[in-house]
């Protein structure tokens, strides 16, 4: 991805929480991740779309046991 935008980030949310869904976490995890580091290249660290996606891919780590990778990104 070479252009950052909130409705790219947000999209790849929305596909990553899908392929979450579906059980394909191969296809999820680098959509998510880079949802993440999109919206921080963006928006200032409080921004409410930052905070969202933290907590999303805290929760997806925390769902296939990446446990330290969660504790990390949600603390």
């Amino acid at each position: 991805f070479k252009d950052d935008h909130p409705d790219l980030a947000s999209a790849l949310v929305e596909t990553g929480t899908f392929y979450r869904l579906q059980g394909s976490n191969d296809k999820a995890k680098p959509l998510l991740e880079e949802a993440l580091k999109m919206y921080r290249r963006i928006f200032k660290s409080d921004h409410i779309n930052v905070a969202l996606t933290l907590n999303k891919v805290g929760q997806f780590y925390k769902e296939i046991g990446e446990y330290s990778n969660a504790e990390s990104v949600l603390r």
